[in-house]
């Protein structure tokens, strides 16, 4: 008897256990949920993402050597800002809400900065009037804004949350007050890595009063790094911002 017909016959229990247990793991391979895949895009050049824009949705996003600016609510599957990418917001909306289900890093060379993206100059809950010596008092927010000249009226009282801000930073009095900080609400899933800055100040100015501060909320599982977090107001020659 040859080879041929012998060998089948003795290596036939063992494909047979073989293709059962084959069998077994794909049945198994089967039964476990399909997770979705994030899809990943890097920015490399000046881009608007609208409020109604949910083309990135869940996915994984970089920022790099660009602005991005971001309108609304929007959830992204990780986020990095780096090599001076920008992520801000257009002045004057009801700001921004980045969730970011896994990780946040902002490298030591990104920002997200909403530097006068708050109300416009005299606008706002807190914005600055103009004084009688024709200098604007400062906008408030958090604070009181500084009085334009000593003996003006006109500063408004502070407005927003502190526990839980959302508010724009209100504009500093005159036409050439300075405009007041955006709004941003970061809820980050995993860690937040934070190198480089996270702003919304108020904008300085000259005669005019400077705008106050926005506002900046940060929900994050852990929070690590060697970078910033502003909401001042603007300063000004006499009524800076609050």
């Amino acid at each position: 008897m040859s080879c041929w017909t012998v060998l089948p016959s003795v290596l036939l229990p063992y494909v047979c256990r073989a293709l059962v247990f084959w069998y077994a793991l794909l049945l198994s391979a089967l039964a476990l949920p399909v997770l979705a895949q994030a899809g990943h895009v890097t920015f490399t050049t000046n881009t608007v993402i609208t409020a109604g824009n949910r083309s990135y949705e869940n996915f994984a996003v970089r920022v790099r050597g660009c602005t991005v600016t971001i309108e609304g609510e929007h959830t992204f599957h990780s986020l990095v800002v780096e090599r001076f990418g920008m992520i801000t917001h257009p002045p004057g909306v009801a700001g921004l809400h980045i969730t970011v289900t896994n990780d946040l890093e902002v490298t030591r060379d990104g920002l997200i900065d909403l530097t006068g993206c708050g109300y416009g100059p005299g606008m706002g809950p807190g914005g600055g009037d103009v004084t009688t010596s024709n200098t604007g008092n400062g906008a408030s927010h958090g604070g009181s804004g500084g009085r334009g000249a000593p003996g003006s009226t006109g500063v408004r009282a502070p407005y927003g949350a502190i526990v839980s801000p959302l508010e724009l930073g209100s504009g500093g009095g005159r036409a050439d007050g300075g405009a007041g900080g955006g709004a941003v609400r970061l809820s980050v899933g995993g860690t937040l890595v934070l190198d480089g800055g996270i702003l919304a100040n108020g904008e300085n100015a000259g005669s005019g009063g400077g705008g106050s501060g926005g506002s900046i909320w940060i929900d994050a599982g852990v929070v690590t790094g060697s970078g910033f977090v502003q909401a001042h107001g603007g300063s000004a020659i006499t009524g800076g911002g609050g």
